[in-house]
């Protein structure tokens, strides 16, 4: 894992914090998390969420 320095302007840092806490994580672990989702990309993300529906998970 590396580190990376990210420079936010003070409204964004806020909404990043107050979101980070409600999810019990640390800012830098709901920042990197976000950067993922985007990694990833919208159309595997909504395919994930359409698959991962109980009647559709093997038992």
């Amino acid at each position: 894992m590396r580190k990376l320095t990210v420079i936010l302007d003070d409204k964004t840092v806020t909404w990043d914090r107050k979101h980070a806490a409600r999810q019990t994580v640390s800012l830098s672990r709901f920042v990197g998390e976000l950067v993922r989702q985007q990694w990833r990309g919208p159309q595997r993300r909504l395919r994930e969420e359409i698959y991962d529906r109980p009647v559709l998970r093997r038992r």
